[in-house]
C-alpha cells in the first residue's frame, strides 16, 4: 500500500510542479482521495455489481484533479495524452 500511495503522491507532486494542479495542493491529500475513490468503486461494484460506480468514481477523481482533466467531451485541459476510460 505504501508503494501505491507513494506513487500517487509523487505523480501529484509532479502535476503541481508542472502547473497542472494548484500550488497549494497537498500531494498526500490527492493520493489519499484518489485511493479512497478507487477503493469505493471497487467495493461498490463487488457489493452491487453496478458498473455505474466506475463512472461515478471517474467523475469524482476529475473533481479532485480539476474539472477539465479528461472531460468526456474532450473539453478542458489535457493531461499529457492520457485518456479517460
Amino acid at each position: 500500500m505504501d508503494l501505491w500511495l507513494g506513487s500517487l503522491e509523487r505523480e501529484a507532486a509532479l502535476a503541481i510542479d508542472a502547473g497542472d494542479l494548484p500550488r497549494d495542493t497537498d500531494p498526500a491529500d490527492v493520493a489519499f482521495q484518489l485511493n479512497a475513490l478507487a477503493a469505493a468503486a471497487s467495493y461498490g461494484f463487488q457489493l452491487k455489481r453496478d458498473p455505474e460506480v466506475f463512472e461515478r468514481a471517474r467523475r469524482s477523481m476529475r473533481g479532485v484533479l480539476g474539472s477539465g482533466i479528461n472531460a468526456p467531451d474532450g473539453a478542458g485541459r489535457s493531461d499529457r495524452g492520457r485518456t479517460g476510460r
